[in-house]
């Protein structure tokens, strides 16, 4: 919906809108030179005569970054909607479709043609009203190309314009953050983590907990931090988080979980479950010849803001083990979505934060 939409690309839009011929949305794809545009509608992405790639950029997700480049973050996940729950058979061969395409793409760096749609219903009902229609659909003047293809956290990463600049990895991460490019997201009631430490009955008792490290975003970052207290005044120093029961914890811990294995075996890979063992991460992923991979630590969240406990082991496990990464899942009891970071992105991507301190008694 033109709410949803940055206001630089609606300005964009609106422009080809009233000063283009007006076509209707497969007319306009059909004039790009995609013969069976009319067999097929509803495609997310078409090849055109000469070879030529043209894909549908939904202009709810585009991001203008602070230089005035515009991009796009593109999913590998082919099974759920983009508003969220699964998608029909069809829509995810229309997908994977896509995917293939954008691949080819990235591999023979091929610029893409773009059509710039922007829909009528908001982005939670895309894909899931069967009444649902493109509202506004134009050709962008500008070339788009893939900059990067990221098979680790499952996306690409789409840029318009020339070749050469790409948002980095915090960029990223902002923008699967805050999910749109206007950064009007409402701020998430109490969430569930994973790793959230059990609520303490009294001081005393929170007293003796081991000491998990908050990895926490800054408190100014788009969107807030999860179990951010709705009712506090917007000059309050700082959201509290809210500790949910251990059944809550534990499902989204599950959650989560279930989720990163079936991510790295659709990769044909092998996840082992060592989250038993203490040893600063959950999944060990090796190949099909048992060769380690991957030591992934894995956090959940119910928010769809990454907020989570870090323990001093798994901190530490970080700078040692040159294959340890963090993988973040968000929505995990709903339409979950991750993101991976290396040590170093961890490092950048958020603030840390003593949440807790073991006291034993002085000497």
């Amino acid at each position: 919906m033109y709410n949803e939409v940055h206001p630089v690309v609606l300005a964009v839009v609106e422009d080809k809108r009233l000063s283009g011929p007006k076509l209707g949305p497969t007319e306009l794809v059909e004039r790009m030179g995609v013969r069976d545009a009319r067999e097929l509608p509803y495609e997310y992405a078409w090849v055109a005569a000469g070879n030529s790639i043209i894909v549908t950029i939904w202009t709810e997700f585009v991001h203008v970054h602070s230089s005035g480049r515009w991009f796009y973050i593109d999913s590998f996940d082919t099974q759920h909607r983009l508003g969220g729950g699964d998608r029909s058979d069809e829509q995810k061969q229309r997908a994977e479709r896509r995917l293939g395409l954008l691949k080819r793409a990235y591999d023979a760096r091929q610029s893409l043609r773009v059509v710039l749609q922007t829909n009528q219903v908001p982005i939670a009902e895309l894909e899931r009203n069967k009444s649902a229609k493109v509202s506004v659909r134009v050709r962008d003047d500008d070339e788009w190309h893939v900059a990067e293809w990221n098979d680790a956290n499952g996306y690409a990463v789409l840029v318009r314009g020339l070749h050469g600049w790409s948002p980095n990895a915090a960029e990223v991460a902002a923008a699967l953050t805050t999910g749109r490019a206007n950064g009007a997201v409402a701020v998430a009631p109490a969430s569930a983590t994973s790793s959230s430490p059990a609520p303490a009955p009294a001081p005393a008792a929170a007293a003796s907990t081991s000491p998990p490290a908050a990895a926490q975003q800054s408190p100014t970052a788009p969107g807030g931090e999860p179990g951010a207290d709705e009712t506090a005044p917007a000059t309050a120093p700082g959201p509290r988080l809210v500790f949910p029961d251990q059944a809550t914890r534990d499902r989204v811990e599950a959650a989560a979980m279930a989720h990163m294995t079936a991510h790295y075996e659709s990769m044909d890979l092998r996840v082992h479950d060592v989250s038993d063992q203490n040893l600063g991460y959950d999944l060990e992923v090796t190949d099909a010849r048992g060769a380690s991979m991957h030591k992934v630590e894995v956090k959940g969240t119910s928010a769809q803001t990454p907020g989570f406990f870090l323990t001093l082991n798994e901190r530490a496990c970080s700078t040692r083990e040159p294959t340890w990464c963090l993988a973040v899942v968000t929505d995990a009891l709903g339409a979950a979505k991750h993101q991976v970071y290396t040590p170093e992105d961890m490092e950048k991507s958020f603030a840390f934060e003593a949440l807790v301190w073991r006291c034993d008694p002085a000497n």
